[in-house]
């Protein structure tokens, strides 16, 4: 009887063992199932995020691309004329581009408002928005709202906007330039000589430059400097002398304009 049972316990024992290996098995199977779901899981989540900063980057290009060429061209670009590349965000869904509608009729550098606004996810408004560019992103749903005077963008898109501000000071013509300086001071015959010309309009700063090869112009944000040197007044030999200012501002394209002086000559004996 003895014999027997430690027989029966040792058989025990053994398949115990058997069965304790097979339940470390299953939760071996278990925690890798587990940590291969978690990598899968981080793998696509970084697919998406690298889609996300490709279409915000796509967005920003495509901003640029239409600021652009209405500094080219005088016009916002038709849909029909835009590179497909612009068009499809990372998830190859349609990018929408919507225009005020009063820009489309009316060109923008001459306008005062527009009629479209934008409200942004955090629920600050926009006034005066000319373009809005919006990617529905990886839910590929448009959740923003669109109508024709207000675009409410919610916060599962991506987006990028132009208001007319940013439009004009990038791309539009300021007032015509107008040298306000009527005259200049004599030249003395021998001596160094300085000038300063008050400048308005465009978009400074200015280019300044004058018909004189010997002369030096600075130009700033209001003002051309005129110089001339000792050894360059020293030769002259008339009683006046002409000088014509040209001056261009930093608007594309640029305005310039010209006034000439005559300038009077001090003679002196040297």
């Amino acid at each position: 009887m003895n014999i027997k049972s430690k027989g029966k316990l040792r058989g025990d024992k053994e398949d115990f063992r058997k069965g304790f290996s097979l339940v470390e098995i299953a939760i071996v199977l278990i925690i890798v199932g587990f940590l291969l779901g978690l990598g899968i899981r981080s793998c696509v989540s970084g697919i998406e995020t690298a889609k996300i900063d490709n279409t915000r980057d796509k967005l920003l290009t495509f901003k640029t691309f239409i600021l652009n060429e209405f500094c080219k061209t005088g016009s916002l670009p038709e849909k029909s004329e835009i590179d497909p590349y612009y068009l499809k965000d990372a998830w190859n869904r349609d990018i929408e581009l919507i225009y005020a509608s009063d820009v489309e009729s009316n060109n923008p550098c001459l306008l005062k408002n527009t009629i479209l606004s934008l409200i942004l996810p955090e629920g600050n408004k926009v006034e005066n928005v000319v373009v809005v560019i919006i990617s529905s992103a990886m839910n590929k749903v448009l959740d923003s709202n669109v109508s024709s005077n207000q675009v409410e963008i919610r916060q599962d898109d991506l987006w990028e906007y132009i208001t007319l501000y940013e439009l004009k000071t990038k791309c539009c013509k300021g007032e015509e330039i107008k040298i306000l300086t009527g005259s200049l001071p004599p030249i003395v015959q021998g001596e160094n000589y300085e000038a300063v010309v008050t400048v308005k309009g465009g978009r400074p700063p200015y280019e300044c430059s004058i018909s004189i090869e010997n002369g030096t112009v600075e130009g700033g944000d209001s003002y051309c400097k005129i110089t001339l040197s000792e050894d360059y007044t020293k030769e002259l030999s008339s009683n006046e002398i002409l000088i014509t200012l040209t001056v261009k501002d930093s608007s594309t394209p640029t305005l310039s304009t010209s006034k000439g002086y005559l300038v009077t000559v001090i003679r002196r004996k040297l």
